[in-house]
């Protein structure tokens, strides 16, 4: 699995998915074991893949993508984020960032920075 190379971000993205089940959403795609991978995005020169993408209130893409605190960091997050909320937007979903426990400050900030729209969301899997 290791999509980003962090351990943490694979067991956000895992738990993540199986909240989502639990919660009778539909189509949850995911990078996590038992869950078929979200489909690609185009974002002109390249494909982005999400984190997370799930159906609700029957026709309505949601596209969430996991960050760490070290990912929330890096200057290519904010173009990733664009484009995923853009095809949200498109699909008449929401755009959401998971961020760990503590961390939704530093994501409120730099969405607002960058003039991206989006619903934070905080957890805290259980760490092995």
């Amino acid at each position: 699995m290791a999509r980003n190379g962090s351990k943490k971000h694979d067991q956000m993205v895992e738990y993540v998915a199986r909240h989502l089940k639990q919660r009778f959403y539909d189509d949850i795609r995911a990078h996590a074991e038992g869950f078929h991978p979200p489909a690609k995005v185009e974002n002109g020169e390249d494909d982005l893949v999400p984190d997370v993408t799930m159906v609700a209130r029957g026709a309505k893409l949601h596209v969430l993508e996991v960050e760490t605190p070290e990912t929330l960091k890096s200057a290519d997050t904010a173009r990733k984020w664009k484009a995923l909320a853009r095809h949200a937007e498109q699909r008449g979903g929401r755009f959401w960032v998971i961020v760990p426990r503590g961390a939704s400050n530093t994501a409120v900030s730099k969405l607002r920075s960058v003039n991206v729209h989006a619903k934070v969301w905080e957890v805290q899997p259980e760490v092995d």
